[in-house]
């Protein structure tokens, strides 16, 4: 199998701040209104999606997106 990854590595990318990612400027402000910070703050949400619904001006599919693009940074990050 996978060698495991160092404890260290998993730890950095948990404390990586979201405004950190690549994400646009609208979807920074988005997840500055939420109470996210870092990745282990949405990796630890039972349903972030919804979370981001209630900031005025995103519907479901520019959550999900959101949503999306976090894990998919963090998937990278960990490969």
């Amino acid at each position: 199998g996978t060698p495991l990854l160092d404890s260290s590595t998993f730890k950095n990318c948990m404390k990586t701040k979201l405004i950190d990612l690549p994400l646009t400027q609208f979807q920074k402000s988005v997840v500055g209104k939420t109470q996210y910070v870092t990745i282990e703050d949405v990796l630890t949400s039972d349903n972030t999606a919804a979370e981001l619904r209630k900031v005025k001006g995103v519907g479901e599919k520019y959550s999900n997106k959101i949503v999306k693009k976090i894990n998919e940074w963090t998937n990278e990050f960990l490969y």
